[in-house]
């Protein structure tokens, strides 16, 4: 690690990076589990948290219900009302992995009815749970040519009032439906830049997004970087 010319280590964040040629990066060191916003030569190595057990690390889950709870709680009193989470019914897709099982465990504690859908498991997500939820988490991982979990059909079937919260990746979601369904969705989050800028803005009051920041805690940031750096150092020496 050093200058950026010399270096053999190149430290990666969220931002999209291709590789520059004639550099001599021969490890990549990112403290994420998908790391498809980065591309990897042939002959370096990525180190990440992928194939780790980070159960333990729960800040992305926490984020995911604030961003639920910030679409729902209205600190402008002269709008509207706002909406209690306790009582309704919840799709999580990706229930089976870490952020959704958290989240699923989060949310029942709540008094929320949880419906879980994940893709290793289900083909998708059913008629019936889009009828019945008042919410959709999308918390599945993200693969190569990976289409929308949510797409144009699912989200015109949406019944008024339904909040959609995004803080998988945004390849997951139809946004061009989300755009066309705002008028009657009760909210859309997401913890990254909107893929596009295209949102009516009359009904921008219904979106909230964050950027990157569902893991961006001083505990879990040390952490994860602790488990990669150990890898590193492991593989090295």
């Amino acid at each position: 690690i050093g200058d950026k010319n010399t270096a053999d280590v190149l430290l990666c964040g969220t931002e999209e990076l291709d590789f520059e040629p004639g550099k001599n990066f021969k490890f990549f060191v990112c403290n994420m589990t998908n790391t498809d916003h980065i591309h990897v030569p042939k002959w370096a190595r990525m180190y990440s948290l992928a194939g780790h057990d980070i159960s333990h690390v729960r800040s992305t889950a926490e984020h995911t219900l604030y961003l639920a709870l910030r679409l729902l709680k209205r600190s402008d009193r002269s709008w509207r009302p706002g909406r209690t989470l306790s009582g309704k019914t919840a799709t999580i897709i990706g229930a089976m992995g870490r952020v959704g099982s958290q989240l699923w465990e989060i949310l029942s504690a709540m008094r929320v009815n949880v419906l879980p859908c994940d893709l290793k498991i289900d083909h998708g997500i059913t008629p019936t749970q889009i009828m019945k939820s008042h919410f959709f988490f999308v918390c599945a991982s993200v693969a190569p040519n990976t289409k929308p979990i949510l797409g144009r059909d699912e989200i015109d079937a949406m019944n008024e009032g339904s909040y959609i919260i995004n803080t998988s990746r945004p390849q997951l979601v139809n946004y061009d439906a989300v755009t066309s369904n705002l008028y009657k969705l009760g909210g859309f989050a997401m913890d990254f830049k909107p893929p596009h800028t295209k949102f009516p803005p009359q009904y921008l009051r219904k979106m909230y997004w964050t950027e990157h920041t569902g893991g961006y805690t001083i505990e879990d940031l040390k952490e994860t970087s602790r488990i990669c750096f150990d890898e590193l150092m492991r593989s090295t020496l």
